[in-house]
């Protein structure tokens, strides 16, 4: 035994071991709750890319534009906060069925997902199931939608005159047609006819029943603003068909939501090919000028196969009115080892009544996904505006992620390619958002590529407090005088409760 091992204590090693185990628990402690989050698939941190090169140290200046999500108007938004109350006057359950109503939800919900391949074809028939489909997924459907709906342009419906069809490929229960009405007033006085297809009768037979019912909700409470014009419900044709199925005339507009998922489901063919045969027949349905709009869950597959709709809409001349803020390739095509394009509506601002039916069914939601493109070709529209010198236009498709070291960002998508905003202005922008960059090409040269996605670096000058309520420090505080409301905006966010709690200005749902 040494000198040196006689003048200390036996523990002493011990104690200086928990000493240091110790400080690496406090160093560590900081970053443990901050939790990256996105939609389905958490964006991980880029801590492996510790040899990250900074950018030059300038920050660029940046103006908020339109968010491909818009607000209800308030008459409206209370509606659909009530549309529990208008599916029970059209389709009402006793006291017993209202018990089961959550179980019989989650039951199908099961029958959308994990079991999806072994659901009968025909499932809403059920009377059950229709009842849950309805009550539940239709109700958060209306969500997504109104939203997306109430932002596009008016361009997408310069078509929609007097006189013209559109028409709703796997309409269901007519989620399409009660969004459109709901989300755009200024189509309510069209004298239109929509054409809803669908396998399933009784779904069409229900949703026309609830159409009715909320077209003349909104005609009783709009009844000062509409000036004495006598606006009748649009003309609903049902057919009673798969994909495919003719209809009578060309129609100035297609839509269809939550239903190519089904079709892509037990395809054998090669994501390009399902793209460019339903492409077909979906421009089989539209006259020459007319509008597209397709919508899926949020999910790799059917963020690929909405790319790829894209890139065939381009090529046919279409214009695209949203989410894309440009015309060049798709930076998130869902491919293999990359990013798919999608958006994420706050859950906490649903309807209060949809979120407990929610927790009842034990399918508690705090995000809203969705992918979706939207097209049309005017005979009067002009090539698309190329962006001005001196200016990037960006759209965020990402939730906040961190950055080494000590940094946080957004991805966003613009005609560079991938990109990767930076600084203390991501936490106040949200997913689908769109800012306009003010940055040079030689300026946009200069900036570094991140080593783990290849993005493009932007850092973002940060918003004075005293500028719009919109800064990081003072989001929490700002006045809300929109009517949707959700639960108290304190509740924790992410998994267990952990993660970065993403301030959002109350500006969307």
């Amino acid at each position: 035994m040494t000198d040196k091992d006689n003048q200390q204590p036996f523990y002493a090693k011990i104690v200086e071991k928990k000493a240091n185990a110790s400080k690496s628990r406090r160093r560590t402690s900081k970053t443990e709750n901050l939790q990256d989050f996105t939609d389905d698939e958490p964006e991980k941190p880029h801590f492996s890319n510790k040899s990250r090169a900074p950018n030059t140290g300038t920050s660029y200046k940046f103006a908020r534009q339109k968010s491909v999500f818009g607000r209800l108007a308030p008459e409206d938004w209370q509606i659909l906060c009530n549309f529990d109350q208008i599916v029970q006057n059209c389709r009402p359950l006793n006291s017993k069925q209202l018990q089961e109503l959550p179980y019989d939800i989650r039951n199908l919900s099961h029958q959308l997902t994990d079991e999806r391949n072994s659901r009968r074809l025909g499932y809403m028939n059920s009377q059950a199931e229709l009842s849950a489909y309805i009550r539940y997924f239709c109700w958060w459907n209306l969500y997504r939608l109104c939203a997306v709906f109430c932002a596009l342009d008016e361009d997408f419906f310069a078509n929609f005159s007097d006189g013209e069809a559109i028409l709703d490929i796997g309409s269901g229960p007519l989620t399409v047609p009660i969004a459109l009405w709901l989300s755009c007033p200024k189509l309510r006085s069209k004298k239109l006819t929509v054409y809803v297809m669908d396998n399933s009768a009784a779904a069409l037979a229900a949703g026309e029943e609830l159409f009715l019912s909320v077209v003349s909700k909104t005609l009783k409470e709009n009844a000062e603003s509409s000036g004495g014009k006598n606006i009748e419900p649009w003309n609903i044709v049902r057919i009673k068909g798969d994909f495919g199925t003719e209809v009578r005339k060309p129609v100035a507009g297609v839509f269809a939501a939550n239903m190519f998922n089904e079709l892509l489901q037990n395809s054998q063919r090669t994501p390009d090919e399902d793209a460019k045969r339903h492409l077909h027949t979906i421009l089989s349905y539209a006259k020459e000028n007319a509008a597209i709009f397709v919508a899926e869950p949020a999910g790799p597959r059917t963020g690929r196969f909405v790319s790829l709709l894209r890139d065939g809409l381009l090529r046919k001349g279409f214009t695209i009115a949203a989410p894309c803020p440009h015309t060049e390739a798709c930076p998130m095509p869902g491919i293999k080892n990359q990013k798919y394009c999608h958006f994420v509506l706050d859950g906490e601002n649903a309807p209060e009544k949809l979120q407990k039916l929610s927790d009842n069914a034990s399918l508690s939601k705090d995000r809203a996904s969705i992918s979706f493109v939207a097209a049309y070709k005017n005979a009067a529209d002009a090539a698309p505006n190329a962006e001005k010198p001196g200016s990037l236009k960006l759209r965020i498709c990402s939730d906040v992620i961190k950055l080494p070291p000590y940094q946080f960002g957004r991805y966003a998508c613009c005609n560079q390619g991938l990109a990767l905003i930076e600084g203390k202005s991501v936490f106040g922008l949200g997913s689908g958002d769109c800012i306009n960059l003010s940055i040079t090409q030689n300026q946009i040269d200069t900036l570094h590529r991140d080593e783990k996605t290849g993005a493009k670096c932007f850092p973002l000058l940060a918003e004075r407090q005293n500028d719009g309520k919109k800064s990081f420090e003072n989001k929490n505080t700002a006045k809300r005088t929109q009517p949707q409301r959700g639960k108290p905006q304190n509740k924790p966010r992410g998994k267990n409760g952990a993660g970065i709690k993403e301030q959002k200005p109350y500006k969307e749902y």
